[in-house]
């Protein structure tokens, strides 16, 4: 089962999107306080009051347990958060990664990607975005959008250059990264339950959401990536994957065969990539190389500060890793571990983000269970060969 979607989003698509959010919260917002003026014109006794304040009341602070790293517990804010930083933002140095990203490769074709940015494209991907945090600079995209009139066509000729030089600029890599809890993790005093979000510069991401779309775009439309890979992608989504999946399943035992399924998960995702190794990548995929050269320049030099409750960290190096909260990274993942989605039989295999599944069909339960081991222990292979773990209890 192969699936293929090849139409971009239009410029204005987001924008639209953003709109029908705004007036969905203002709905919602009307609803609320509408719901609480009638409760409080219906109350007929002390109770009654009494409970509506216990409602209102704020539950206070939330307090994180003690962190536990390597039978080590951290209990203060400092050093949880120094903690948290070496175990989610320090899993790999430069020695996991190769020497040399430049070595000779011979692409199967070559993919048009032009530098050239076009003012609309710049503006769409700077300011018609959600106002989402700003970086360490504290410029908001509502700022952005108030002065765009004045800089519009020095952010044009900024992007374009980077783009062009294959360079990221200096103050785009400095980051605040705020640890947050993973939704629905019970027990906190494990590194894994916490999730770091990279604060960026408003501006930077402008850059990054531009060539996101376009490596998206030409990822699916010149077949980069797997058609059942997805996340990341336009016009692709997981209920398209499940659909597919669904249908390989049902064929097969439309054949009298048996199916099994594996799932495997990529540890750590985004903190695993390395430079060098990203870089080389996108040249064997037939990227140009000034895109190449982007993507290693925007890895290299990066920095950050880490927030942690009310305590923040001094600035310092980082050595791999991509940014979670950077638009570009997503994108990037997928192109890095694409060649995953080639190994053993490709039709059997199914992606969306860090999440993988292996689909064998055979005759007997023993041959399909021998067949997924396969698949295991080549996904395994690969990974060690590639600095890239997988989660064993997640499979």
């Amino acid at each position: 089962t192969e699936v293929y979607f090849l139409r971009s989003y239009p410029c204005g698509f987001n924008q639209d999107v953003q709109i029908a959010k705004r007036d969905f919260h203002r709905v919602v917002r009307r609803a609320k306080r509408q719901y609480w003026r009638n409760l409080i014109d219906n109350f007929s006794s002390s109770s009654a009051v009494f409970k509506a304040v216990r409602w209102l009341k704020s539950p206070g602070a939330f307090q994180p347990p003690p962190l536990q790293v390597d039978n080590v517990v951290y209990e203060t804010q400092m050093d949880k958060a120094n903690a948290l930083r070496q175990a989610t933002l320090e899993r790999r140095t430069a020695e996991d990664d190769i020497a040399n990203a430049w070595t000779p490769v011979s692409p199967s074709r070559l993919i048009p990607f032009s530098p050239r940015v076009s003012l609309d494209e710049a503006q769409c991907a700077t300011i018609q975005t959600g106002n989402t945090s700003p970086g360490s600079d504290n410029i908001t995209v509502n700022l952005l959008q108030a002065v765009w009139h004045i800089i519009g066509t020095h952010v044009r000729r900024l992007f374009e250059g980077c783009l062009s030089a294959g360079h990221h600029p200096k103050p785009f890599k400095e980051a605040e990264v705020v640890m947050i809890a993973k939704p629905g993790r019970r027990d906190l005093t494990e590194p894994r339950a916490w999730r770091p979000i990279s604060l960026l510069s408003c501006l930077g991401k402008g850059l990054e959401r531009l060539i996101a779309r376009r490596l998206a775009w030409a990822a699916v439309y010149y077949s980069v990536l797997h058609p059942q890979q997805a996340g990341a992608l336009p016009k692709r989504s997981a209920t398209d994957l499940v659909t597919a999946l669904i249908h390989d399943i049902e064929e097969a035992f439309a054949r009298k065969k048996v199916a099994t399924l594996v799932t495997m998960d990529v540890q750590g995702a985004f903190d695993t990539v390395m430079r060098n190794r990203l870089v080389l990548r996108l040249r064997e995929q037939g990227w140009p190389d000034y895109l190449a050269r982007w993507a290693g320049s925007f890895m290299s030099g990066r920095s950050a500060r880490v927030r942690y409750q009310d305590t923040v960290t001094p600035s310092s190096p980082l050595q791999c890793g991509l940014p979670q909260g950077s638009p570009v990274s997503p994108i990037l993942f997928l192109l890095y571990t694409e060649p995953i989605y080639r190994l053993g039989n490709p039709w059997g295999r199914f992606g969306y983000a860090d999440d993988t599944a292996i689909l064998s069909v055979g005759d007997t339960v023993d041959e399909t269970t021998a067949m997924a081991s396969s698949s295991i222990a080549e996904m395994v292979r690969w990974g060690a060969a590639n600095g890239v773990s997988f989660d064993p209890k997640k499979t």
